[in-house]
């Protein structure tokens, strides 16, 4: 049976893309808590967009009504409670104001924003009450005061008791020592051990410091004096570590093709490879590659690969396989069309992944930049079976001088260690922007990171597909990529990538790989 009353009014006023909760504290009409065990809990929430919200008991006094990130504006919800004999009534309701963001959402841990207590009448015909917060406070504020009055009393006869007791001298004595035992002690090394924590305006060391957990050093970053925490001379020689272990690709010409019978021209900067992009045209070219770095026993140490490319300002999508499996070519198919796919009647390794990226060459003024589509197909050794990560990025970029993707000059995959089977989250894909930006290096997705054992040429290639609508031809090139190898299974490049990113991710979505053209 169902109780008619009237739920209690209560708004709330948040920021849209973040998964927020509210704790509801109940309370009977004498304001002591209430119980509510063995009850449940329905709501919903209307408004912009797709959005879920759920009430779950926390305790027998407390429950957490919680909801998923909203879009901007009004959304209207409502809840109730069933007790444990099927009673049904009506708790609050009202709306949900979202204000609209600019920066991307980010992290989506729910966050609570705070508590607020609900008097639930004993009687069935009661009306539900919220508790005011302000006068909850003043109340709680008063009693404090009433609290902090007494225990002055009390400090005062304790202040009487002590001094009588002062004069006794073996009292004295005792609290003394007391306080003699508390001061750290100098052992016969000099060493002193502290329990706590320690704070000084400064400090002069003459050994070395040992800090196993690790020093934190708030220095401004492009400290202009050499009294930074980084030694210069130092750094530097890292720059030239790190340069040694880039080895560079080059464009193999036998290994370069088109599926519209685009003429290469090979004649421009060294080691690039130019190519005409016709009048209302559309076809994919494959730029073929070859470096110096030679595994061995087919082990690979390739961490990360940089490849700088030059795309008009059209719509384009970039392909390549990176790691161990085999693939089946797609070439001239429609840019939504996958160009790589698995093979998946091939045996051998599946330890590889094919990354597929999309650039929109028209900026969405309704969502303030460019959309960028990111696929990443791979293989599940524990479910066995090709799954794929979706991820949407938005490029918040405000004209054409900082445009994608003609203003994009590289793509960059690093993973910071070695991927090994079935890892989360082990790498990243950036984009690099030349533009008139204040975003040089952009985050559009979160990769697995791929396993580099029985990989000779973990990367050696990849595919560009074009779409020009326009009525003129443009000119496009792409350069030969870099390949980042270092040692003891560290990449650095991708922290260094990670340190001056601007994450713009929007959302990420897996689901089941399914070939569309698979027979």
């Amino acid at each position: 049976m169902m109780i008619l009353s009237q739920a209690a009014p209560f708004d709330m006023a948040t920021t849209s893309g973040i998964a927020q909760s509210v704790t509801l504290r109940f309370v009977d009409g004498a304001g002591a808590a209430k119980d509510i065990s063995g009850h449940e809990f329905r709501c919903a929430v209307r408004g912009p967009g797709a959005a879920a919200i759920k009430c779950e008991p926390v305790d027998a006094n407390t429950a957490l009504l919680s909801w998923s990130p909203l879009k901007a504006g009004t959304h209207a919800y409502d809840l109730f409670m069933t007790s444990p004999d099927g009673a049904e009534r009506p708790l609050i309701k009202g709306e949900i104001q979202a204000a609209s963001r600019v920066t991307p959402p980010g992290s989506e841990d729910v966050v609570t924003i705070g508590d607020v207590k609900i008097m639930i009448p004993d009687a069935a015909e009661g009306e539900v009450k919220i508790i005011d917060p302000s006068v909850d406070a003043a109340e709680r504020a008063e009693s404090a005061a009433q609290e902090a009055s007494n225990a002055r009393n009390d400090a005062q006869n304790a202040k009487k008791e002590a001094e009588k007791s002062a004069e006794s001298a073996a009292t004295s004595a005792t609290a003394a020592q007391q306080a003699l035992e508390a001061i750290p002690q100098v052992d016969a090394s000099g060493n002193m051990t502290l329990d706590g924590n320690i704070t000084a305006a400064g400090g002069t060391f003459d050994g070395a410091v040992n800090a196993n957990g690790g020093i934190n050093i708030p220095l401004a970053a492009g400290a202009l004096t050499d009294m930074s925490a980084v030694n210069r001379l130092y750094a530097a020689g890292l720059a030239a570590v790190t340069d040694a272990f880039s080895v560079r690709c080059y464009p193999l010409p036998a290994n370069c093709s088109s599926s519209n019978g685009t003429v290469f021209k090979t004649d421009k900067e060294p080691n690039s490879l130019y190519f005409n992009v016709p009048a209302n045209s559309a076809f994919t070219v494959k730029c073929g590659l070859v470096t110096n770095a030679r595994p061995m026993h087919n082990y690979s140490s390739i961490r990360g690969w940089v490849a700088p490319v030059r795309l008009p300002a059209v719509s384009a999508k970039f392909t390549a396989r990176f790691g161990q499996m085999t693939t089946v070519v797609r070439m001239g198919r429609d840019r939504d069309a996958f160009t790589l796919v698995p093979d998946q009647a091939a045996g051998g390794y599946r330890i590889g992944e094919i990354i597929d990226i999309t650039f929109d060459h028209v900026r969405d003024a309704a969502a303030g930049g460019y959309h960028i589509r990111v696929r990443e197909i791979y293989y599940s050794n524990a479910e066995q079976k090709w799954k794929m990560k979706t991820t949407q990025a938005l490029a918040p970029e405000t004209s054409s001088n900082s445009g994608y993707p003609v203003c994009v000059y590289a793509v960059v995959y690093e993973q910071y260690q070695d991927g090994g089977y079935d890892t989360e989250d082990r790498g990243a894909l950036w984009l690099l922007h030349g533009g008139n930006s204040t975003r040089g290096c952009v985050k559009i997705a979160t990769v697995r990171g791929v396993h580099c054992f029985e990989n000779i040429y973990p990367f050696s290639g990849y595919y560009l597909d074009m779409e020009n609508a326009n009525s003129w031809a443009l000119a496009g090139a792409f350069l030969p990529a870099t390949m980042h190898l270092h040692c003891n299974n560290v990449n650095p490049a991708y922290y260094g990538f990670s340190s001056m990113e601007s994450n713009i991710i929007v959302s990420e979505a897996v689901e089941d790989f399914v070939d569309p053209e698979a027979e």
